[in-house]
């Protein structure tokens, strides 16, 4: 069986989670028997990055002749099943390439049924045009019905032109459902996220005094601002601890700026690369999204002993942390509270080692082999429904 992953970029390490996940299911369905084959949209390929778990990764680009492309590839590798990663608006181009072929679309919700509009900063920062600005301010509400039905006439296109989506939590199926309209919901199925990392046992007592955060530095989801308002609420009572971000985005300036504005001492930026060995050092993990889809970074800080303290902003995190079993979850936007739940893990170290050692023992029904058997099943009932 001949698989194709549709990314944004590159399946490296330090490309991202979604990229992360790419890499480790090709590994897994190599073991299988399957091949696998990537093609990425955008970034390039990095010369010493020469992964043997994918048969072929081109870059395609998206021009005139993406379809052209996309259906010479997959006839020419005779592709069984096309992996759309998150690329919704993609999904009618991906048909009309795999018509009169055997390949077949399986695409991959990676975020949460919100489907919110953009705000009037956001709306407006997102265009160049000065009368689409204009209109934005005077007539946001009309702006905001229109976007929003445009992205949810989009998710419902490609639910209707492929053969499965993806959901990443049965807590999503029915906010899905309500929010497209749609009459059943017999192409959904639900597949965690696996493992990022081999299972590794960590000697928890030797970690550093080290808060981390693993993240796209991008403040519209990931609002690290409220992070760094938090550390400022605590540096100067934990002078010996810091607080390291891993990652990179198109708001690293701002944070700059902000960690300068606030005077803070102890926060370290560095560039997105593989975060392991960000994981092994840091005793504590701290999320502070608005939204995620799976939050793959809170299984990584399990399986590396890293106690997550996470703000309940999305409705998966509850099916990987246990509140005060293997980490904390606080309100959103309660920065006290937050503060509070880092003060009272710093200071109590054996309560940190407790949920440490617990969160090591709560991932198993994550693992690679666990969550690839279901991917295995999913590509044969597909197919053998097509016979």
């Amino acid at each position: 069986m001949n698989i194709l992953f549709l990314t944004n970029l590159y399946p490296n390490v330090s490309s991202g989670g979604i990229e992360r996940v790419t890499k480790k299911l090709s590994s897994f369905f190599k073991e299988q028997g399957c091949q696998s084959f990537n093609l990425f949209l955008h970034g390039n390929m990095p010369m010493k990055d020469k992964d043997m778990s994918f048969a072929k990764v081109e870059r395609i680009d998206l021009d005139n002749f993406f379809n052209e492309k996309l259906r010479t590839f997959i006839i020419n590798e005779k592709i069984d099943i096309l992996i759309n990663q998150g690329n919704f608006y993609l999904t009618p181009r991906i048909n009309v390439s795999i018509q009169d072929t055997s390949c077949h679309i399986i695409t991959a919700f990676h975020s949460n049924p919100v489907f919110n509009p953009l705000s009037v900063s956001e709306g407006i920062s997102e265009t160049n045009s000065i009368i689409k600005k204009i209109f934005i301010f005077l007539f946001y509400p009309i702006y905001a019905s229109k976007s929003m039905n445009k992205l949810k006439n989009i998710h419902k296109t490609s639910y209707q032109l492929s053969d499965r989506t993806i959901l990443l939590s049965n807590s999503y199926i029915t906010d899905y459902q309500e929010k497209l309209g749609l009459e059943n919901i017999k192409r959904i199925r639900v597949i965690a996220n696996p493992l990022s990392f081999d299972i590794v046992q960590q000697n928890n007592t030797k970690k550093e005094k080290i808060v981390l955060i693993v993240a796209r530095l991008y403040e519209k989801q990931k609002r690290l601002s409220l992070s760094l308002k938090i550390w400022g609420k605590i540096e100067i009572q934990i002078p010996d601890w810091k607080l390291v971000i891993v990652g990179s985005g198109p708001d690293k300036s701002y944070y700059q700026k902000m960690i300068k504005h606030l005077k803070l001492k102890n926060v370290f930026l560095e560039n997105a690369q593989d975060p392991y060995p960000y994981y092994q050092k840091a005793s504590l993990f701290l999320m502070t999204s608005k939204f995620e889809g799976f939050g793959l970074t809170l299984t990584e800080c399990l399986q590396t002993g890293v106690v997550p303290i996470v703000m309940d902003s999305f409705s998966s995190l509850h099916d990987i942390i246990i509140n005060d079993y293997n980490g904390i979850i606080v309100t959103y936007q309660d920065l006290d509270q937050t503060a509070a739940a880092l003060i009272k893990l710093i200071q109590d170290e054996p309560y940190r080692l407790r949920l440490a050692t617990n969160g090591e023992k709560s991932i198993n029904k994550f693992s690679l082999s666990h969550i690839g058997k279901k991917w295995i099943e999913l590509f044969n009932e597909i197919i053998d429904n097509k016979k």
